[in-house]
């Protein structure tokens, strides 16, 4: 009996007011819907990330100094265990408006200025 006139107050508060209750099981749609995209998008995501980061072969690791690294770190860097590239970059600053770097490949044996 307490169960049929729960039901019943129910459905005549749905009755009474047809826009709060359409305006409450559209912001519970929408958040349902939200949490599902999250959840889906993360794992595409990092996907994503992984493919880029193979592709265009980024820095797993990156090493600065104010004051330039010395012959001996740079020879640490090379033998640490699992390195397989090392790149050194020595920034610069060519007046107040202009910047440039020097890159020096691995094994080329020469550097190239990018502006």
């Amino acid at each position: 009996m307490k169960k049929q006139l729960l039901w019943r107050d129910a459905w005549q508060a749905i009755g009474r007011t047809k826009g709060r209750f359409i305006a409450i099981f559209l912001l519970m749609a929408v958040a349902s819907l939200t949490l599902v995209g999250l959840k889906m998008t993360g794992p595409d995501m990092r996907q994503t990330a992984r493919h880029f980061y193979a592709q265009t072969h980024l820095a797993d690791l990156t090493v600065t100094s104010p004051a330039g690294l010395t012959p001996a770190l740079q020879t640490t860097l090379r033998q640490e265990a699992g390195v397989k590239r090392v790149e050194f970059v020595h920034p610069s600053c060519d007046g107040p408006r202009r910047a440039w770097r020097t890159e020096s490949e691995c094994g080329a044996g020469h550097a190239r200025q990018r502006q």
